[in-house]
């Protein structure tokens, strides 16, 4: 009998071969979540979705479903709730109308759940129903404009929503221009997070590097989470100026900006900021630490001395802002923003 580490391995080699190994996934994770131990070295939960996602690739949608629920009961966690995932499934097996009531009992349960109106028009539009992708968009932007969009959000919803729009006609759209001007006012409200003047530190740091670097560079620095808590729990002003409630909402912005950064040929060097280390280089510098230039130099001197965190990871890698999850699950379901793309790299820091 393979052992569990062995198995693990087989998975992990099936699912990143360049050929789909979908049905050697699936009876590997049979045998793994059966094996004693298994839940020390693996996430059971995230492992059984994986195994669902597997089954709906094959087109075997009950199995796919079953496999969900065995998440779900093994203790998934997500936002929102794994319901989601049983919710696609049964649209993709052309089994609508109970994937609308499904989709419908979730919003009566937390109807302020802003990521379920994001993956609910994302399901509606893989099967090509945009008016119900347009319904779900609709109602999750006027709830982020309502709440002054504290996950960070809009835009992406906004970029789903035009292409439905775009899908059923051309047509004038009230919210879509509401949309743009929030997002411009927001980015004047959020004293220069998208506006402010690029990073003079870190560009000077990087002259010291000298031919090493053969590529535009952007340095972006990120607080993990226990970090985030203690910088904003330091300087609770933050929260405001990055518009970022919590540590998810934070990463999944700063992700938005590395896909901006990407999109325009600029390779960006992301950097982990933490607190103990950052405060006892300050002292040191005789720096203050609350100044968003001692914090620019700290990054620039981590980049260059090569502490940088690798970015993207692989699809079923995990996620680097250290959720534990994979990073398709994750920060990889961000989208690049629509409109124009960030001139001066600037990030939530």
């Amino acid at each position: 009998m393979p052992s569990l580490r062995h198995l693990i391995e087989a998975l992990e080699e099936a699912e990143k071969a360049k050929a789909p190994q979908y049905e050697t996934a699936i009876r590997l994770i049979d045998q793994i979540v059966t094996k004693p131990g298994a839940a020390e070295l693996y996430d059971l939960p995230e492992l059984l979705e994986e195994q669902a996602g597997y089954y709906a690739k094959l087109g075997r949608f009950d199995q796919a479903i079953a496999a969900m629920k065995r998440a779900i009961a093994h203790g998934w966690e997500g936002e929102p709730d794994g319901r989601y995932r049983i919710a696609e499934f049964l649209l993709q097996a052309g089994r609508a109308d109970e994937a609308h009531a499904l989709f419908a009992t979730m919003k009566d349960d937390n109807p302020d759940q802003i990521y379920l109106y994001n993956v609910a028009a994302m399901a509606y539009t893989d099967v090509g129903d945009h008016e119900r992708a347009l319904q779900w968009l609709t109602e999750g932007l006027d709830l982020a404009l309502r709440t002054d969009d504290p996950e960070g959000i809009a835009d992406q919803l906004s970029a789903i929503r035009e292409k439905s729009l775009t899908a059923l006609g051309p047509v004038p759209d009230e919210l879509q221009d509401r949309v743009r001007r929030y997002l411009r006012e927001a980015e004047k409200r959020s004293n220069g997070l998208l506006t402010r003047a690029p990073y003079e530190a870190a560009a000077l740091a990087l002259e010291d590097i000298g031919d090493t670097i053969d590529e535009v560079v952007a340095i972006m620095a990120w607080f993990p989470q226990a970090d985030f808590a203690a910088a904003t729990e330091r300087w609770p002003w933050l929260k405001a100026r990055w518009r970022a409630p919590n540590h998810e909402a934070y990463s999944r912005l700063l992700q938005r900006r590395l896909l901006s950064v990407s999109a325009i040929g600029v390779k960006p060097s992301l950097v982990a900021i933490k607190m103990d280390a950052y405060l006892l280089w300050c002292e040191r510098q005789g720096l203050e630490p609350g100044h968003l230039d001692s914090r620019e130099r700290y990054a620039a001197e981590l980049a260059a001395r090569g502490k940088t965190i690798p970015w993207p990871p692989g699809r079923n890698d995990p996620c680097w802002c250290g959720s534990g999850k994979k990073y398709k699950r994750c920060c990889g379901t961000v989208e690049l923003a629509p409109r124009k793309v960030i001139e001066d790299w600037e990030i939530p820091f």
